[in-house]
């Protein structure tokens, strides 16, 4: 590994690899898929991805065979759940949307990934200052972006 995994990163880059497991598999146990499509889906680089299904089969979340297939397993499923919801529990506060868009880094990639396993954009907490306004979190160019809607039902970009 390089000198630039931390913990944190290493964290994060499984987290992500598990969220797209479970996305990829429909949140289906024992269901096989390929590394590279979950790679793919998640928008992780070669080597992030072998490190996530290295680690992930270690701690049984996941069957990875490195000549053959990706595996979900029900342990795997339920963990993608639970870090899904905290996702969407901690965007649902405004000020952890600022700040994980302030700081950026691996946990805002945490946040894209839920975002790709939703589907679409996760809607998020409004500032105390416009608490009656819908806001959202979208994908732009791969860069997760602070979107609000506007009164005709549009949304744009604002920045965080």
């Amino acid at each position: 590994m390089t000198a630039g995994w931390n913990f944190e990163r290493r964290r994060d880059t499984c987290a992500r690899f598990l969220i797209g497991v479970a996305d990829v598999v429909s949140h289906l146990a024992d269901k096989d898929t390929s590394l590279e499509r979950v790679r793919n889906r998640m928008r992780l680089s070669p080597e992030e991805a072998l490190f996530a299904a290295r680690k992930l089969d270690e701690e049984h979340l996941i069957g990875f065979d490195p000549v053959g297939p990706v595996r979900s397993t029900a342990r795997g499923i339920e963990r993608a759940a639970t870090l899904v919801q905290a996702v969407r529990d901690k965007v649902g506060r405004h000020a952890e949307v600022e700040r994980l868009l302030r700081a950026g880094g691996t946990p805002l990639a945490v946040v894209a990934a839920v975002v790709r396993a939703n589907g679409g954009p996760l809607p998020c907490g409004a500032p105390e200052t416009d608490p009656d306004a819908r806001y959202r979190l979208a994908l732009v160019s791969e860069e997760v972006v602070l979107e609000r809607e506007a009164e005709d039902g549009t949304f744009s970009t604002i920045p965080a």
